[in-house]
């Protein structure tokens, strides 16, 4: 059988592009041909664009920081599309999945749904397609709706949903989002990335250092005022320079607080950048995953809420738990004790990661049917 993947593998996104690679490789490693459909919307092109047509003050922001950065940030989307096409097995582009099946006819094949945030109704790129209207024969694989979908958002694609063979979700929150809908027989499942080993992501880097000398890593995704402040009094205690890579306009506000940006890093630099930290700060999922896949000494950022509390992220927070890795996790108004990463508690965490592993594979021997 043939297996065809929608998911987000063209964003310029470390974590979707390995989530995209990693369930590939994986698929393949079973026998199974696999394709991902190189659907690229004009929402999402619009998204990663360097420059963009202007509607807005903030479109006109982030032309100038594409002008002030453009060489690096040039490089770093190369980087990107290099790896797309080096590393990843794709259909001919399209523009939607509608252009889709009207050049593919859709019988024999397999379609795979997954991973990432594609049922995150409220993304900027989000699109039905991700739900694979039209199609009979289709599964989903640690799909996710983000950290706070709600079911409201979803029911207006319930048709959609009661329509796949078996789902599989990234995230216990999520699987009970799909109950409340009426959906049942839900199976979680690891999040691609986790289904391959640190030597399979080891061997994709160069041995040489992306950054000299010793730093910390900083992977803030969403670049929070706060967090921010946080990290870069780590520095400032510790006695090392702090990095982060650009990984969306809102990256350039690091620079306020005296961290150092790295614009041109693309996906393995991301990797390599991550392996050769002293340590990591995060308060992104995959940031999070990553470290934990290298086996690297972390912290996961939270903010607090209004009642003093530390913000639960669904996504990370659920993951940590399941790895009972939860302990890792920080209140940025937390005075910072370092706490190296225990010879007995890597170990531990190997086993718990070997047995989600194993049991998403088997999600994906049954419903693929070897």
């Amino acid at each position: 059988m043939r297996t065809k993947t929608i998911t987000y593998h063209a964003s310029l996104n470390n974590g979707s592009f390995f989530q995209a690679y990693a369930l590939q490789k994986t698929i393949e490693s079973l026998g199974i041909e696999n394709e991902i459909l190189d659907i690229q919307t004009p929402e999402l092109k619009r998204d990663y664009a360097l420059f963009r047509k202007i509607h807005s003050v903030t479109d006109v922001a982030k032309n100038i920081i594409s002008l002030m950065h453009y060489s690096k940030l040039k490089t770093r989307k190369e980087k990107f599309e290099k790896a797309r096409r080096d590393y990843l097995k794709m259909s001919k582009e399209y523009d939607s999945l509608v252009s889709y099946l009207n050049e593919n006819e859709p019988a024999e094949n397999l379609f795979i749904a997954g991973s990432d945030q594609i049922w995150n109704t409220t993304a900027s790129d989000f699109t039905d397609g991700y739900f694979l209207p039209g199609i009979k024969n289709k599964i989903t694989y640690s799909v996710s709706g983000g950290s706070h979908i709600s079911v409201d958002e979803l029911r207006k694609y319930q048709k959609y949903i009661s329509e796949f063979k078996k789902i599989s979700v990234r995230e216990n929150d999520f699987r009970q989002t799909l109950h409340e809908l009426g959906n049942e027989d839900i199976q979680v499942t690891v999040d691609p990335t986790l289904l391959l080993f640190k030597d399979d992501y080891l061997e994709l880097i160069s041995p040489t250092p992306f950054i000299k000398g010793k730093y910390i890593f900083l992977y803030s995704v969403k670049c929070n005022p706060e967090v921010m402040r946080f990290a870069k009094s780590i520095s400032k205690e510790i006695g090392l320079p702090i990095y982060t890579i650009f990984n969306t306009y809102r990256s350039e506000k690091n620079r306020l607080y005296g961290i150092k940006n790295i614009y041109d890093a693309g996906p393995f630099d991301f990797l390599n950048i991550i392996e050769n930290a002293e340590f990591v700060l995060s308060d992104s999922f995959h940031g999070n995953v990553f470290s934990v896949l290298m086996e690297k000494e972390f912290y996961y950022i939270s903010k607090m809420d209004v009642s003093g509390c530390m913000v639960r992220d669904d996504r990370i927070d659920g993951m940590l738990e399941d790895l009972s890795l939860d302990d890792r996790k920080i209140s940025v108004r937390s005075v910072f004790q370092r706490k190296p990463m225990e010879t007995s508690h890597t170990e531990n965490t190997r086993l718990i990661i070997q047995k989600f592993r194993s049991d998403s594979i088997d999600f994906l021997k049954r419903n693929i049917g070897i």
